[in-house]
């Protein structure tokens, strides 16, 4: 039951509403009676409406609990994704490239660079196109995709180098992102960066040396003869052209 009254000495109407067995009394701050009843149809509107969001999340809580253990994170994922589904920043799984690649957040970095880095992308792209064609936008996708991805990389055989090129790219991409697509943490920041395995090397022996350079044939014992008597590393030897080499000076 609701009502509007007015108190002794007041120019304002004041409203009063029962809910959940409490009596709610406030001032309107209204003269007028129209717009008393509006402020009060608001407060009634809210009271109820919170009441009925937490209602509703403890029903939601109350169903997950009852499920196996197993199954209650990955309905807890199912529902924060269906929630955000309807938020009003979001990027396009298929359009984040080039948002990404549009945002000065993400520096400078050179053409050769990009090219890689969108290699990167277009491989983890494809492979949630396969794995999870449902997802359409960058937000969607959890921390639960995001390690299973890290381990579809791991399971290649790549180098650790390589697999740390890959997490390492699209937690920065998630990072510059955050704030156009809606998200809420960055689901590649859990993951750890692989620890390579350094190998120790030493400088040719004379024997070995000539062995390597006497086993060889053809270009390559040519390019490996330029290396030994100029010092030159193996890319600076192949980029060598007539024009560098002097004759008149032998």
């Amino acid at each position: 039951m609701s009502t509007l009254y007015r108190r002794k000495r007041s120019p304002y109407w004041y409203g009063k509403f029962c809910h959940r067995g409490e009596l709610v009394r406030f001032s309107t701050e209204k003269t007028k009676k129209a717009d008393a009843e509006e402020v009060l149809r608001q407060k009634m509107d809210e009271a109820h409406g919170r009441h009925r969001l937490d209602d509703l999340l403890a029903q939601i809580q109350s169903a997950i609990n009852a499920l196996p253990t197993s199954e209650r994170d990955a309905n807890r994922q199912r529902v924060a994704r269906e929630l955000l589904r309807s938020q009003a920043r979001k990027v396009a799984l298929s359009e984040a490239w080039g948002v990404w690649l549009h945002n000065p957040k993400k520096g400078n970095p050179g053409p050769v660079t990009l090219e890689n880095y969108e290699r990167i992308w277009e491989r983890f792209h494809g492979w949630m196109g396969k794995q999870h064609p449902s997802i359409q936008f960058i937000h969607e996708i959890d921390e639960e995709m995001a390690e299973a991805y890290a381990e579809y990389i791991w399971a290649t055989g790549v180098s650790p180098r390589t697999y740390n090129a890959h997490i390492s790219l699209l937690k920065s991409q998630f990072k510059v992102l955050a704030i156009q697509a809606g998200l809420p943490s960055n689901v590649w920041a859990g993951l750890p960066r692989m620890e390579g395995q350094t190998e120790s090397r030493r400088p040719l022996t004379y024997e070995e040396l000539v062995k390597v350079v006497t086993s060889a044939t053809g270009p390559m014992q040519t390019m490996l003869l330029l290396g030994m008597y100029t010092g030159m590393r193996l890319g600076d030897v192949c980029l060598l052209k007539w024009e560098n080499v002097h004759f008149d000076r032998g």
